[in-house]
């Protein structure tokens, strides 16, 4: 039926394809990190450009006080997709915590120290395939 030599060869044939799949989800999963990770930082740039000009961050990610516009306009504006569809940016309430597990792929904005009408503090957060919130942690730089 089979050679001894074309026995090897089909075993090494599906060793490799076996090896290229591996690397191809393992490559996959490395790009959706990346998307979820640039989805945070584009967050937290429209966050601290309303912080700049409203002088604190917003309670709310719809929250326009007293600007022209909100995070969630202009992210809407940037095309913030969640990559697993779905809603793409989320706002908990002040006093809230971050959960470890949330909807996969939804960047979750948390405003903090809330005197005043404004946060004068925040934390971004997002979640992978899996729900689970990726080590990132994102906050204002120190001043």
């Amino acid at each position: 039926m089979f050679k001894k030599g074309n026995l090897l060869i089909i075993v090494l044939f599906f060793a490799l394809l076996t090896f290229a799949m591996w690397r191809f989800f393992t490559v996959r999963e490395e790009v959706i990190e990346t998307i979820l990770v640039r989805n945070a930082q584009l967050v937290q740039a429209r966050v601290e450009e309303f912080g700049s000009e409203a002088g604190g961050y917003p309670l709310s990610l719809d929250d326009p006080d007293g600007l022209d516009w909100t995070v969630a306009e202009k992210l809407e504006e940037d095309g913030l997709a969640n990559p697993f569809g779905g809603i793409a940016a989320f706002s908990l309430s002040p006093g809230d915590t971050l959960p470890q597990k949330f909807q996969p792929g939804v960047v979750v904005y948390l405003p903090l120290d809330t005197s005043g009408g404004l946060a004068r503090d925040y934390r971004i957060a997002t979640y992978d395939r899996r729900g689970l919130r990726l080590s990132l942690v994102l906050a204002p730089e120190e001043q």
